[in-house]
């Protein structure tokens, strides 16, 4: 039985010569969706693709196995209806090669049909959890020895501010969060790099990259305060006694927001602090005998208290002033500095453990199919020769879930 398409979804399995993204919600079809889509796209009369011409990449292996099975259903279906039709033959026979498989498998794959071009043993294989700990723990253990050695003062002085009892494990704990977040990235070393340069970039609180984060979640929360106080405005409107319980402090809550959200939007921190540090919320009017179990007028106060706590909240987040920031920087940035330095140590200590060993983790596997990808650029960076030439064996790439 043939299914209904909505318009969307329609559109999502129709639509040529472009990059497509769909957004739904879980459950309403998005892998369905694809699988039409691929179903449509090597069946096409007028110009079907191969299905080996077809890159397609699942979040997990048992959606992997499940889109082949319903590609091979569809085109079994199809060569009962029309046993004679040499495309459907053709793609039947070519299912078993295509590649419908999770990123780690596409990126293994890559990995192990190109390893001399890594220059890596053709015999390496994936690390378990339990040889990675041991690996870890030495390159880490060689890492801050040889820092002991040769770091310096300000390596010292860190190990002063991170000394827990008698070992090095809040060291440890920080160079492992340093390390996991940097390779999250496509290029972990030059991330390392900006992490530390951002401690000395010479920008002011407001314009580094910490205050525009916290000049965004403050101005989020002072126009979600403002909002409130004029729904309060807005629902006492024509009450009297609503208003004279309601109003002023309302209208004044409202109005010191205002007022510090003007100084976020030049860019002024410690203007902006010195009026959030000074928010005074009003005290509002008694409340009527008329109104003491009215649930309107329980409502809006609730909402007020409510709304006045959460702007009471938000000092926290400008504990600093621009000069103390800029102190905190010149003194942390030396320290930031060095533990970028044993981060990489690190780094490259446990990978060639591990090279050494013949063993790779996912995210090495991750890295290396990247870099033979990708290559960094003072631009950013940008697709390498060999991309470019494989690139030429698909005619599309779709991914479910990524």
């Amino acid at each position: 039985m043939k299914r209904n398409w909505t318009p969307s979804q329609k559109n999502a399995i129709d639509a040529r010569r472009g990059s497509i993204l769909v957004s739904a919600a879980a459950g309403s079809g998005k892998t369905a969706v694809l699988t039409e889509r691929v179903i449509e796209r090597i069946t096409d009369k007028e110009n079907p693709t191969g299905i080996d011409r077809l890159l397609i990449v699942t979040f997990t292996r048992a959606a992997a196995q499940e889109m082949r099975e319903r590609i091979s259903a569809a085109v079994s279906s199809l060569l009962r209806e029309n046993p004679g039709d040499v495309n459907l033959i053709n793609q039947q026979m070519l299912l078993p090669g295509a590649q419908i498989s999770t990123i780690d498998s596409f990126c293994m794959n890559l990995v192990k049909e190109n390893f001399q071009l890594l220059g890596i043993s053709p015999d390496f294989r994936t690390a378990d959890e339990s040889e990675l700990k041991v690996i870890k723990a030495a390159a880490m253990e060689k890492a801050i020895e040889s820092m002991y050695e040769d770091g310096g003062e300000s390596f010292r002085t860190l190990v002063e501010v991170l000394f827990k009892g008698r070992d090095d494990s809040n060291l440890e704990a920080a160079m492992e969060k340093l390390y996991q977040s940097a390779m999250s990235y496509p290029f972990p070393e030059s991330r390392l790099s900006e992490f530390a340069e951002s401690f000395r970039d010479g920008k002011s609180l407001s314009e580094s990259i910490y205050g525009k984060r916290l000049i965004s979640h403050l101005k989020e929360n002072l126009t979600y305060a403002i909002e409130t106080s004029d729904e309060i405005l807005s629902a006492i409107e024509g009450d009297d006694e609503l208003t004279k319980m309601l109003y002023d402090a309302a209208s004044t809550d409202k109005a010191q927001c205002e007022y510090i959200l003007s100084f976020l939007d030049k860019g002024s921190w410690d203007e902006a602090r010195r009026a959030l540090f000074a928010f005074s919320p009003t005290r509002r009017g008694n409340t009527p005998k008329a109104l003491k179990d009215d649930p309107e007028a329980t409502r809006l106060t609730d909402l007020r208290k409510k709304n006045t706590d959460r702007i009471r909240k938000l000092p926290e987040f400008m504990c600093t002033s621009e000069e103390e920031y800029r102190d905190d920087m010149e003194f942390f940035f030396p320290l930031m500095e060095s533990l970028v330095t044993c981060t990489k140590r690190f780094m490259t200590a446990f990978s060639e453990m591990k090279e050494e060993k013949k063993l790779a983790d996912f995210s090495d596997i991750a890295h290396m199919a990247l870099s033979l990808l990708v290559k960094e650029t003072e631009d950013g960076f940008e697709s390498t020769d060999f991309a470019k030439e494989i690139s030429l064996n698909y005619d599309e790439i779709l991914i479910d879930e990524y």
